[in-house]
C-alpha cells in the first residue's frame, strides 16, 4: 500500500492484548479480545494496543499485506 493510499483514522484504545507482539502494527486474529480483520497498533509495554478498525488484507489473508 503506498502513502497515498493511507487514510488517517483514530486509533482507539482497546482491550486487545498485544502481548509477545512486536511494537507496530499488527492484525487481530481472535485471540486475546483482538477482532479477526481489524488492524491494531501494539504500545511500547506489550498489553496496550489501540484499534484502527477493518483493513482488507487482515480480512482476506489475515497479513497486514496479503
Amino acid at each position: 500500500m503506498s502513502s497515498a493510499q493511507l487514510v488517517n483514522r483514530a486509533c482507539t484504545q482497546t482491550s486487545c492484548s498485544c502481548q509477545g507482539v512486536p511494537n507496530g502494527l499488527f492484525c487481530g486474529d481472535g485471540q486475546l479480545n483482538c477482532i479477526p480483520g481489524h488492524v491494531y497498533q501494539c504500545g511500547g509495554d506489550g498489553q496496550d494496543s489501540c484499534d484502527f478498525g477493518v483493513r482488507n488484507s487482515c480480512e482476506q489473508c489475515g497479513q497486514l499485506q496479503c
